[in-house]
């Protein structure tokens, strides 16, 4: 009997902790909005020119923007929890440290995506209609890059690029740190790219709405089939939801394997790759 409640006593105890833990994730600050973004996956098809692509993406978010309850809307590559690009790159006057992989996360995103997703700017600008496919190529990056590659000082009118021969991208703002892909991690280095300037497929819509964003769930995905009728539309759902389900995974997978099995693994994760933080 002793021995019995023992090991109870240590199975409440382990089971509180981890409702603790559970609650503390939930509960702490990821650098962007939860309660009132709404994630919408959708991707042109790819046999699409640029400049029909470009013209899609415009009606998409003008046509979103006009729903009743929407405060904004923006497009991007990669959603929350939906993975980023990872490229190695150089920035002049940088020195790496030995054997340093000089690499950072990267998403490619519209005008007023920070705003939509409640990311704070801390310095320069936000991306506008300056930024276009035949601008100069132009970055906002967060404040793990800043710190990380230019050693505290202001990053808004450097440069960095993927290898020492490329003039790459001219820094104008900078970002608060925001946890989007895994959540139990600290902040990586992370660039933000104009999505039009740098062509690339839109994989999320991001919807800001004035009050409960899953009252805008119907009325999304009119909206978009509105605008093209063949455009699929996958995981209307919001933020909240989102990281909720994510950290709910970890606790049972809590990554996936750098292995030829990544895919395999992320689907075992959630059940679709939508879902999966190292795509």
């Amino acid at each position: 009997m002793i021995a019995q409640v023992a090991l109870s006593l240590l199975l409440i105890t382990g089971a509180g902790l981890l409702v603790r833990t559970f609650w503390n994730l939930l509960h702490m600050d990821f650098g962007f909005d939860r309660d009132h973004v709404s994630p919408c996956g959708s991707t042109a098809p790819g046999w699409l020119q640029a400049t029909t692509v470009t013209r899609l993406y415009t009606q998409i978010v003008d046509r979103v923007k006009t729903l009743p309850g929407v405060e904004s809307a923006a497009l991007s590559a990669f959603s929350v929890a939906g993975g980023s690009n990872i490229s190695g790159i150089h920035v002049p006057g940088y020195v790496p440290k030995p054997l340093e992989n000089t690499s950072v996360q990267e998403n490619f995103v519209d005008p007023g995506y920070f705003s939509t997703m409640g990311i704070t700017l801390l310095e320069g600008r936000d991306f506008d209609s300056r930024d276009g496919g035949k601008s100069p190529r132009v970055a906002i990056i967060n404040q793990s890059m800043a710190r990380h590659y230019f050693n505290g000082e202001s990053p808004v009118g450097r440069r960095f690029g993927y290898g020492p021969q490329d003039r790459g991208f001219e820094i104008v703002g900078v970002v608060r740190d925001a946890r989007l892909n895994h959540f139990r991690e600290r902040v990586q280095p992370l660039a933000y790219h104009p999505l039009r300037q740098e062509l690339e497929y839109a994989g999320s819509l991001e919807v800001r709405a004035g009050g409960d964003p899953r009252a805008l769930a119907s009325q999304l995905r009119k909206a978009l089939k509105d605008v093209a009728p063949s455009l699929p539309v996958q995981g209307v759902t919001t933020l909240a939801e989102r990281v909720s389900r994510t950290i709910g995974q970890e606790r049972f997978w809590p990554s996936c394997p750098a292995s030829s099995r990544q895919r395999l693994c992320c689907w075992r994760v959630s059940g679709s790759m939508d879902w999966c933080p190292m795509r």
